[in-house]
């Protein structure tokens, strides 16, 4: 990853909207859940993984984090562990049932537009869990924010303190399709256009878990 991040507090949009949708899987025990965005529901996030080969192993540092069709295998299993914020906002580190690695943004390569603590563009990978003085890393906390649709939440990275509000999202700008099996994750800032029905949302930046 490169460097340490320090864990930051949430910025003051943030903890006015905070998350209570009826989501019992991010308040109950930790469980083991499938993720989910609204654009393509039969598709999971997903950690890369081909018996065999060394580039595709969840138990390897920097294995990718990617969309794929839902099979019900360990590496589409997620495992929520709360944390303790000062505002109180939801947060979580998200470990992979298969590997027990960090679901983590990769910080390394710069920031946006030089933008400090602006990660944009980032991909979501994963990363041994790394823990400083009883906290665990920042780029490793998910804070659950209130979604676009009901029953469904944002998780924004706790590194991004530049402002811009970047979370975990499916749609990969480069033009790759998150209803597609290898879709890439990444962070993006806080994206909401108007939908046909006169609401705001983006689906890839919406998440629920089952």
């Amino acid at each position: 990853m490169g460097k340490t991040v320090k864990l930051s507090a949430v910025a003051a949009m943030a903890a006015l909207v905070m998350v209570d949708v009826g989501m019992g899987t991010a308040h109950a025990s930790p469980g083991n859940w499938q993720l989910h965005t609204p654009y393509a529901s039969n598709m999971c996030l997903d950690a890369a993984y081909a018996p065999g080969d060394p580039h595709q192993d969840p138990s390897k540092d920097g294995d990718k984090v990617q969309m794929w069709v839902c099979n019900g295998q360990a590496q589409q299993g997620w495992i929520f562990h709360p944390v303790r914020t000062p505002s109180g906002v939801p947060a979580f580190t998200i470990t992979n049932q298969r590997s027990g690695l960090c679901l983590d943004m990769d910080i390394s390569g710069g920031t946006y537009d030089n933008i400090p603590n602006d990660y944009k563009g980032h991909l979501v990978q994963l990363w041994h869990c790394i823990t400083q003085n009883g906290q665990p890393e920042a780029n490793q906390v998910w804070y659950q924010l209130s979604g676009d649709y009901d029953g469904w939440a944002r998780l924004q990275s706790s590194s991004d303190s530049g402002g811009s509000f970047d979370f975990m999202d499916a749609k990969n700008y480069g033009g790759t399709d998150p209803s597609q099996n290898g879709d890439p994750v990444l962070v993006w800032d806080y994206y909401s256009p108007t939908l046909p029905d006169g609401r705001h949302g983006d689906a890839p930046q919406n998440w629920n878990w089952t």
